[in-house]
């Protein structure tokens, strides 16, 4: 179906946005992220690891497009446990900050296909409830709508990955280190243009 059929057929209520119960991410475009240019995206492709005392990775992007969404992908590979636990080993948490970090998305929080902003308000506690992490899957994916960039993002986002836990090796199949390498993939950002 063409975009503009299926928008319609979400207005009707007919079929939710992605990602759904019913049909999941829907297709995935390897174009968009292989062929995508370093001017309009940004990759991070397991060269940095996660440890429990350095739990913690950030980038600051430049958005390329404020008329276009922006989309954020974290995947990891999971070590397998020996219990049959729909929980990780190891738990990462995706979340995107708008340039002043008064508002936040987090991974897997999703509204009718975009990911709901949380405000901080410059208080300690948000002004709307916390979001709900995400703790049983090793893919998060964040979707930032170019009305909630318009509203509450200025011309920078910071993207940051950080270890909910980490109770085992991410890396080696028979390693006993504590650690954890990821991949970030983030569209309609960048970091310089060569």
């Amino acid at each position: 179906m063409a975009g503009s059929n299926m928008q319609s057929f979400y207005g009707l209520g007919l079929l939710a946005p992605p990602p759904s119960s019913s049909y999941g991410w829907g297709g995935v475009s390897l174009e968009s992220v292989v062929g995508a240019s370093p001017c309009n995206s940004y990759v991070q492709d397991q060269s940095v690891v996660l440890t429990p005392s350095n739990g913690i990775w950030t980038k600051n992007l430049t958005i390329v497009d404020p008329t276009k969404p922006i989309t954020v992908a974290l995947v990891w590979t999971d070590r397998a446990t020996q219990t049959m636990s729909p929980t990780p080993e190891n738990d990462l948490r995706l979340t995107v900050y708008s340039d002043s970090s008064v508002s936040k998305w987090v991974g897997n929080n999703f509204s009718w296909g975009y990911s709901p902003v949380y405000h901080l308000c410059g208080c300690r506690y948000p002004c709307c409830p916390p979001p709900t992490w995400d703790h049983t899957n090793n893919v998060e994916k964040i979707v930032i709508s170019p009305s909630d960039i318009a509203s509450w993002i200025g011309n920078t986002i910071t993207v940051g990955v950080s270890s909910q836990s980490i109770t085992g090796d991410g890396i080696q199949v028979t390693g006993s280190m504590l650690q954890q390498d990821f991949a970030v993939v983030v569209l309609n950002a960048r970091d310089v243009c060569p």
